[in-house]
């Protein structure tokens, strides 16, 4: 399955790949105490609550970024 915004964070944190792409958009992100209390939501919904660290307009390029890693 193709990681998107839509995928929830769990899936992308069992990635390494997709980590590096994530902390590409939210430095600190890998370091981040408080990242497994998001991991049962989507992407775009935790880039919502916390539009200062992953604002929206940044949204699309992270969709394209984790689609092209491979399955």
């Amino acid at each position: 399955m193709a990681l998107s915004i839509k995928s929830k964070l769990k899936e992308v944190m069992k990635r390494e790949d997709a980590m590096d792409v994530l902390e590409s958009f939210v430095p600190g992100v890998k370091a981040n105490p408080q990242l497994k209390l998001g991991a049962s939501m989507p992407i775009a919904t935790l880039a919502k609550m916390a539009p200062d660290m992953l604002p929206p307009d940044m949204l699309p390029e992270l969709d394209e970024a984790l689609k092209k890693l491979p399955e």
